[in-house]
């Protein structure tokens, strides 16, 4: 028998080391085999064999250890707030969710995790813990929003360093991180309260602000309005014919003022067998016909449409609106009769819809914006038994009107955008010889030709029979035309020496606040510039 070779051979299969052993054999005629073997060749094997067990132990896996959340605080709170989460067996690999939403993870400890709320609407939702293919579902978290929210402000109007008291939620408790800002001023907060604020009004120009309150990055909701009243007495200085129709047709009345489009004044006028309009510059006062002599006509007003800066003209005789082009210098008519009645003004409104008053019938004719003709025409209002006289508009848009009854007395309405009217002055018993302080529906007024809304609000109007008109203004008060005020301009002590023969019939103001009156029968312009004191 020969002796056994033996072969120890390394195998790449694995990633660790394994020895394969190989012994050769020699087989006998008899078909036995014999293995020598010695003690040394048994040590041999025995030694290889642990070393390659040794290798499968390193790297086997081993069970992992159990995932366990117990508390998280705060309980609520809002997008970025930081939340703290207490546990067991958290590793550097760890993913949080709040609503689906992954949180970015700020710390990491074996029992701690801290984390960022990610942005989520308000509401409870489940903090979802997970490392490897283990995950825990058992805390909550609650998403609040701390926006500040004004429900009300007391009160609503008044002057620089008023105390306003706001009412509403997620206020700051320490004063001076409210944000109070009326408009763009910032108001001084004096106490403070989750709920409650109140503040000292900042300076401001006349006028409606927004209330908003700030705390930290978050700007608040609702944001209440606040007014400045105007406590300054106005001085009505009015320069007594300021412009004079020329001789060569004095023997008209003025009718109407307007602006056109290129800041020219214009008027028209009417008398005898001429019934023309005119541009006037004010700066040089030069003038030029712009509307020629018309016959059988009263042409009763003009009105620039601010869109397109056409002249309207409406004639009361022929119950025609004609069209002045700018460009062109060409009058077109542009409805004649066609539901026309009586026709005494036409306005345009802030949306370019066109409104034609029809005193016989007591209606406004609406025609809406690009479709100035009859079959889009729409009856706007009817104020039964009524003679509507003349029409303007107030920066809320409600359409203001000037309207008599049979015995000539005089009304004033206001109607909104759906066509509803109230009556705000005229209607009772009282001759206005001074200004009247309380509801101006116990004021008698009469015939009104002349209308108009100025930038403050105030509407001018002509009060009384031709020749006998005075110009007198309602002046809206904190609760607008229901606590309004009707002022006699024309008192001396007013700069306004107005002798009684004054008969205004319309009036216009241009951008810089001043007023220009038509004075019918006296033909000429006056000019009134208002002052404060």
């Amino acid at each position: 028998m020969e002796n056994t070779a033996i072969y120890i051979r390394k195998s790449e299969e694995r990633s660790y080391s394994t020895y394969i052993i190989c012994i050769y054999k020699h087989f006998y005629s008899s078909n036995q085999i014999y293995y020598e073997t010695t003690s040394a060749f048994m040590a041999v094997c025995t030694a290889l064999l642990m070393f390659s067990c040794s290798g499968d132990d390193e790297n086997s896996q081993s069970t992992p250890l159990q995932l366990k959340t117990t508390t998280s605080s705060p309980a609520k709170g809002e997008i970025g707030t930081k939340i703290t989460i207490i546990g067991e067996n958290f590793t550097d690999q760890a993913k949080v969710y709040l609503k689906n939403a992954k949180a970015t993870i700020t710390s990491v400890t074996a029992t701690q995790l801290q984390v960022i709320a990610p942005a989520n609407e308000a509401g409870e939702c489940i903090i979802e813990v997970m490392v490897g293919a283990q995950k825990t579902e058992n805390l909550r978290f609650t998403y609040v929003d701390y926006t500040p929210v004004v429900s009300s402000i007391s009160p609503s109007s008044g002057t620089e360093n008023t105390e306003i008291t706001i009412i509403g939620e997620n206020f700051s408790t320490t004063p001076e991180e409210n944000i109070v800002k009326i408009g763009d001023a910032i108001a001084t907060v004096k106490y403070a309260t989750e709920t409650e604020l109140k503040i000292i009004a900042p300076q401001n120009e006349i006028g409606t602000y927004a209330v908003t309150v700030s705390v930290g990055v978050k700007t608040g909701k609702n944001p209440a309005l606040f007014t400045y009243e105007d406590t300054r007495e106005r001085i009505y200085e009015c320069t007594q014919n300021f412009i004079t129709v020329p001789s060569d047709i004095n023997t008209q009345d003025l009718k109407s003022v307007t602006f056109l489009k290129d800041g020219r004044l214009a008027y028209s006028t009417n008398g005898g067998s001429a019934t023309e309009a005119w541009a006037i510059d004010l700066r040089t006062m030069e003038r030029e016909k712009i509307v020629p002599n018309g016959t059988g006509t009263v042409l009763l007003k003009i009105t620039t449409n601010p869109t397109n800066g056409k002249l309207y003209l409406a004639y009361k005789g022929e119950d025609k609106i004609s069209v002045w082009d700018p460009n062109t210098k060409q009058v077109s008519d542009l409805l004649t009769r066609n539901g026309l009645d009586n026709l005494m003004d036409v306005k345009f409104d802030q949306y370019n819809n066109m409104y034609a008053v029809c005193r016989n019938s007591g209606t406004i004719q609406k025609y809406p914006s690009g479709n100035y003709n009859s079959s889009s025409r729409l009856e706007f209002v009817k104020i039964t038994g009524r003679q509507i006289q003349a029409i303007a508009f107030d920066a809320a848009g409600n359409l203001i009107a000037a309207a008599t009854d049979g015995s000539n007395a005089g009304y004033i309405y206001k109607v909104d955008s759906s066509g509803a009217y109230t009556l705000i002055a005229g209607g009772g018993n009282k001759v206005i010889t001074e200004d009247i302080t309380e509801d101006p529906k116990t004021a008698k007024l009469e015939k009104a030709e002349g209308l108009m809304v100025d930038k403050d609000g105030y509407i001018w109007f002509s009060d009384g029979n031709s020749g006998t008109r005075k110009t007198k203004i309602l002046k809206p008060g904190k609760n607008g035309y229901q606590d309004a005020t009707i002022i006699l301009v024309c008192k001396a002590e007013n700069g306004w020496k107005d002798s009684g023969t004054t008969s205004p019939v319309d009036f216009v103001q241009d951008t810089d606040g001043t007023i220009y009156i038509a004075d019918g029968p006296n033909k000429a312009i006056h000019k009134v510039t208002i002052g404060y004191k």
